[in-house]
């Protein structure tokens, strides 16, 4: 079972299983998802129960994130071995009153054809410093980009999720994995990124500029994404460009140290 959901008078919580993340670790990865406790006393005892099956069945890793708020579900994930290992945020953009943006490059964005995934995937391995797999050290070096490696390959297969080159003078500059829902005309960027190369020259703003006007053309209504905190240079960009933040959230990771990664 990929998914279960637990309630009780004293807590609730789903729990779901992260199959990238299994595939990558080689052990099962869990996130406990809709964490609520209502008494303390015999959550915290409930809860034991489940760390207890995370190492009867060899869970690796169990994720959970929390509203900022969440002070007392935090405090308890902390007393059972759980450690914060970062602070999210979620820009959003309502397009239907953005401003227009101007681009002074001419960024060209195409779905990456197949062909292109593996140039586009040592992009992801080695574009990322801030994520939670790279500052839990806890985890190994290598494991983040792995995983970004991993998942812009899958994208191929995926039903929703598509991958979208940015290109300038037929350079390959970085790109964007995003969702479109085309009920509610809002997009999601999972994962944006410039090649490590092209940083520091100001062709970020200038994809993100082009990306937002790509959607404006396609009638999206909003685009919404998740960044860490830490991520001071793109956070500074999602506020020159005007984006909104709903509230942040807290990551909290629990490791089985009885298992080697």
């Amino acid at each position: 079972m990929n998914s279960s959901t637990f309630q009780s008078d004293a807590i609730s919580y789903q729990l779901n299983l992260l199959e990238w993340d299994t595939k990558l670790l080689k052990n099962c990865a869990v996130q406990l998802d809709n964490l609520e406790i209502r008494d303390e006393k015999k959550a915290l005892s409930q809860l034991k129960e489940l760390i207890t099956e995370f190492s009867k069945n060899k869970v690796i890793l169990a994720s959970c994130r929390l509203p900022h708020n969440s002070i007392k579900e935090s405090m308890i994930l902390e007393d059972l071995g759980f450690k914060f290992v970062e602070m999210v945020l979620h820009p959003f953009a309502d397009l239907l009153s953005f401003k227009t943006l101007s681009c002074k490059n001419k960024i060209e964005i195409n779905e990456a054809k197949p062909s292109e995934l593996e140039e586009l995937s040592v992009i992801a391995e080695i574009a990322f410093k801030d994520d939670r797999f790279s500052v839990d050290e806890r985890i190994p070096d290598g494991y983040a980009g792995k995983r970004y490696k991993n998942w812009v390959l899958s994208c191929v297969d995926h039903p929703s999720q598509k991958v979208l080159k940015f290109s300038l003078q037929k350079k390959t500059i970085g790109f964007f994995i995003i969702e479109e829902d085309k009920i509610t005309r809002k997009a999601y960027w999972h994962l944006t990124a410039i090649s490590p190369k092209f940083q520091g020259q100001g062709l970020g703003a200038e994809c993100w500029k082009a990306m937002i006007s790509d959607h404006k053309s396609r009638d999206i209504k909003e685009v919404s994404t998740t960044i860490s905190a830490r991520n001071s240079i793109v956070l500074n960009l999602y506020t020159k460009l005007d984006f909104r933040f709903r509230n942040p959230e807290i990551t909290l990771h629990w490791i089985n140290e009885g298992l080697k990664l």
